[in-house]
């Protein structure tokens, strides 16, 4: 299938996502990817999909390894109030740094990130950071994976407050080395 001269393609990772490549973390992906097509495409969720080709969708982030229900969910969400995940996201940035300013999949990556943090209490706050981080990661080589650690912790903290307070409070008591202690030192499966 031959993408219309003139239209973006899907974005393809720079990186590696790892070894193994946990059928949600494929799902956040092709989310990602998606919400990116639909943005340059000026497309419907099902149009984007129809045009959504890239290398990795034959190999790594083929559908066959994807979670497709969460896939789905995901951009069920997304599309439900999206100035509203907008919003939240500004509220994190630093106010002489607009939205669109943004690089398009790092706007993708905190939409998708917001979304799972209202609409998945069951996933815990710092497991959904940890798994936009690596996505940055396989995308960007510079600062953008901090940035985007940073804005999910602010953004947790606003959405999910009582988590992260929890949360910290369990990290400064813990023993573990520092870097142990991270929210995007080690990658989850948060996958039932």
């Amino acid at each position: 299938m031959t993408v219309p001269q003139g239209l973006a393609t899907a974005p393809i990772p720079k990186a590696k996502m790892g070894v193994k490549n946990p059928p949600r973390r494929v799902a956040r992906l092709r989310a990602v990817q998606l919400l990116y097509q639909m943005e340059m495409t000026k497309t419907a969720p099902d149009q984007a999909l129809m045009m959504m080709v890239t290398d990795g969708e034959k190999d790594a982030l083929s559908p066959e390894k994807s979670d497709d229900r969460f896939f789905r969910h995901l951009l069920a969400a997304s599309a439900v109030d999206p100035q509203a995940l907008d919003a939240l996201i500004i509220s994190a940035l630093p106010t002489n740094w607009p939205l669109a300013r943004l690089d398009s999949v790092l706007r993708a990556v905190l939409r998708l990130a917001v979304v799972e943090f209202k609409a998945n209490p069951e996933i815990p706050p710092l497991i959904t950071i940890s798994e936009y981080v690596a996505i940055a990661h396989a995308f960007f080589g510079g600062k953008e994976p901090a940035m985007v650690n940073g804005v999910l912790h602010h953004l947790a903290q606003q959405i999910r407050p009582a988590e992260m307070v929890k949360t910290t409070a369990m990290v400064k008591t813990e023993s573990a080395p520092a870097a142990e202690a991270e929210p995007h030192a080690q990658p989850h499966d948060d996958a039932p």
